[in-house]
């Protein structure tokens, strides 16, 4: 939901979006969705700037444990990654409080076969979890692995939906000054009763 509320703020990308994706039609079946750098960026550009919760890997320390770093926690302490705050953070992103659709695509090179898509592990990218990198694989408890295949599928469902969306629809926030979020203790809802105008095209 997040990604369609930001295009409805920013419908100057829209028509970028349509073109990629028409052109992408236009190739055989066996070659659609391997190749849509604007579309992954916008989706990993929204997921940065609008994560679902504002911490990851919520953990209960079951036995008090202590880093490679010297970093102590006592048995019954909750950790967790503070993912909203380090993909928020000028350290790792620039213009990071700025929603900035194509900034992935440009790491890559528009047009050229995609060397970071939206299901890529990363580091400062939370949303699938570890890599395989041993200080990330630490800083996440020993959890190396932990992201599963399923994110393949979701990413793919999501362009499908995406792609659907922006090829049979025109569509714009009936307010577009309302508020987006709704936050309930560290989760991020898109708003309820927040409507989206859709218009065949």
């Amino acid at each position: 939901m997040f990604s369609i509320f930001r295009l409805c703020q920013h419908p100057e990308y829209t028509q970028p979006l349509i073109n990629e994706v028409e052109a992408m039609l236009k190739l055989p079946p066996t070659d659609h969705y391997k190749n849509l750098p604007l579309l992954e960026s916008f989706l990993r550009e929204t997921a940065r700037h609008d994560p679902l919760d504002s911490l990851s890997v919520q953990r209960k320390i079951l036995r008090d444990f202590t880093f490679a770093d010297g970093t102590h926690v006592p048995a019954g302490n909750v950790i967790c990654v503070p993912q909203q705050a380090v993909m928020r953070d000028s350290k790792y992103y620039d213009r990071p409080d700025d929603f900035l659709p194509f900034r992935f695509a440009k790491e890559r090179g528009v047009g050229n076969a995609a060397t970071q898509k939206f299901t890529d592990l990363k580091p400062h990218f939370y949303l699938w979890g570890a890599t395989a990198q041993p200080w990330y694989v630490l800083l996440h408890l020993s959890a190396y692995g932990m992201s599963g295949p399923g994110r393949w599928y979701t990413s793919v469902v999501m362009q499908q939906f995406f792609v659907n969306l922006l090829t049979k629809y025109n569509f714009k926030l009936k307010n577009p000054k309302a508020d987006l979020t709704y936050t309930y203790t560290t989760i991020v809802f898109p708003r309820p009763g927040l409507e989206i105008l859709l218009r065949e095209r």
